[in-house]
């Protein structure tokens, strides 16, 4: 259930869509861009020429143009075809058109392809560097699933050692309430003192004192519980138990007895966290190497057909193909630009390997404390059946000897004290046990 529906697990997946797709994003680099524009540009006929057409006109250097002149002794330009034969003035370069403000129709539009045929490994390494964050973020998701994992068993356990105490709990006010009763009987009949009429009633209001602790203790556990397992309604749920889970185990045993160093071998090797570290700080080395190459131009090739003309409905048809060696569009290339980006990434790596060397010496750690917590609850375990075993033989002598009128009733009080915190320790052994070994298979990346 924690698996499917926990936030937290939500969350990993959603990175990991994301990450998905700036990995589709860096693909798209491979492939060719459509390019397309349709425009609507009216305008003006007035022709501006420029330096550089003057200078032609005014200097010809065609053969069959000639310069005479006219009867009014003015200098004409002439042209001849052939030359020496039939001539037509050309107009002087410095006559002028008056300008005219009309508004002539004009359509433009165009569609092509545009492809970065080679980058110096920009879209290589970006694409590199998106596929391994995916890889990471996929292990990022076992991770937290497990730690979900982790979490729902220390909760269940504790839910169920809630449950038990309160059987405890109330168990221990029905014999407090069995006292009180034998109490007042043998007031009655006056083989008994007052006071023991008091103390059993004091023993029953602390039971009862016990009881309300106990379930404030279960809801919280419940609460607990509901919380890790990532559900929107909380319900009671019905537990069922293993009582396996809060015994002692052969891998127990084994586990104890095995090598520090192999488990925490183990334990660094199966689990993802570092793996997961690892793979982010390389992704970063390729968007460095991305970076980098921002340094020199692209390869590119646009091409494709392009419409122009006053009329919409007769463009002129043109075609052209362009292979061009460029920068990037937007700015071109900044070399202080480009050094803070493969700064910024290869910063971000020496961070991750950093973090990534605290993580292996945290999951030993981990291990660690685990290991030592299963052996010492293990022990504990031992003691407490020991214990209650001689709380119970203790209680019942005790009642036995207060029947009889050869016991006290401190005596009897201090008997049912005993065997109800013994069962408590029992029922916070076995708890010890279960969680500590939750924490040891997860410590070595088990399930």
């Amino acid at each position: 259930m924690a698996r499917a529906h926990h936030p937290s697990v939500q969350g990993q997946r959603a990175q990991l869509d994301l990450a998905r797709a700036h990995s589709t994003q860096a693909v798209a680099g491979f492939l060719p861009g459509l390019t397309g524009s349709f425009a609507y540009s009216p305008q003006t006929a007035n022709f501006a020429a420029t330096p550089g057409f003057k200078r032609v006109l005014a200097r010809p250097a065609t053969s069959g143009l000639d310069t005479v002149v006219d009867t009014a002794g003015n200098s004409i330009m002439v042209s001849c075809s052939p030359p020496g034969g039939a001539c037509a003035a050309i107009p002087p370069t410095s006559a002028t058109t008056p300008a005219d403000y009309t508004m002539f129709d004009f359509w433009t539009a165009g569609v092509g392809l545009s492809w970065t045929l080679f980058d110096w490994g920009r879209t290589w390494f970006a694409w590199r560097g998106a596929q391994k964050n995916v890889e990471s973020q996929k292990l990022g998701v076992g991770s937290t699933e497990r730690n979900v994992v982790l979490d729902v068993k220390l909760a269940f356990f504790g839910a169920v050692a809630a449950d038990a105490q309160t059987g405890v709990a109330e168990e221990a006010i029905k014999t407090q309430q069995r006292h009180a009763e034998q109490a007042r009987a043998f007031f009655q009949v006056g083989t008994r003192t007052k006071i023991d009429v008091a103390s059993a009633d004091s023993d029953l209001a602390s039971a009862e004192l016990t009881l309300a602790r106990a379930h404030a203790i279960r809801e919280s556990a419940r609460a607990q519980l509901a919380l890790a397992l990532g559900e929107d309604v909380w319900r009671d749920w019905e537990l069922v138990v293993d009582p396996r889970d809060f015994e002692l185990a052969p891998d127990d045993d084994r586990r104890a007895a095995d090598a520090e160093q192999q488990l925490s071998a183990d334990a660094v090797g199966r689990r993802t966290e570092a793996r997961e570290l690892q793979l982010r700080a390389d992704s970063y080395q390729d968007l460095a190497r991305s970076a980098r190459g921002s340094y020199l131009p692209a390869l590119t090739l646009q091409l494709g057909p392009s419409w122009a003309g006053t009329d919409i409905g007769a463009l002129t048809t043109n075609f052209q193909a362009t292979l061009a060696i460029t920068y990037p569009a937007f700015g071109g290339m900044n070399p202080v630009f480009i050094h803070g980006n493969v700064r910024e990434a290869e910063a971000n790596r020496l961070a991750l390997v950093a973090q990534g060397r605290a993580t292996k010496n945290a999951l030993r750690q981990e291990l660690v404390t685990a290991r030592a917590q299963l052996v010492t609850s293990r022990e504990a375990l031992v003691a407490a059946a020991k214990l209650v075993g001689a709380a119970t033989e203790r209680r019942t002598l005790a009642e036995g000897r207060y029947q009889a009128g050869v016991g006290g009733i401190i005596e009897l009080s201090d008997a049912q004290l005993g065997y109800v915190n013994a069962r408590f320790q029992q029922v916070q052994a076995g708890l010890d046990v279960a969680q500590a070994r939750a924490r040891l298979q997860h410590a070595l990346g088990e399930d």
